[in-house]
């Protein structure tokens, strides 16, 4: 018989904080969007009250992580390795 041989991924973590690019205050209720290269899926999540989402078990790959609000724009390009435990930082709205 044939053999497979498996290989378990933990996946990562990516704390995704969303700051008003003016005043730099956290953005609560914030959709966060990101996709990766590793696929065609787009997510979406929505942060907190401290501004921040946190997404876990991210396969690894090349991500983007986005936001808009009030005509402004912010992305970020970051390469997740697994069991990473990673920070990201988006500043939304005009400046």
């Amino acid at each position: 018989p044939a053999r497979l041989d498996f290989h378990l991924l933990r996946g990562a973590t990516v704390t995704v904080l969303c700051l008003d690019a003016r005043t730099k205050e956290p953005l609560a209720q914030e959709a966060v969007r990101y996709d990766h290269s590793c696929s065609e899926e787009r997510h979406e999540a929505r942060t907190g009250a401290d501004g921040s989402v946190r997404l876990q078990h991210l396969v690894p790959c090349d991500y983007r992580f986005w936001s808009t609000r009030d005509g402004g724009w912010s992305e970020v390009f970051v390469k997740v390795e697994d069991g990473a435990d990673l920070e990201v930082t988006l500043s939304i709205g005009s400046r």
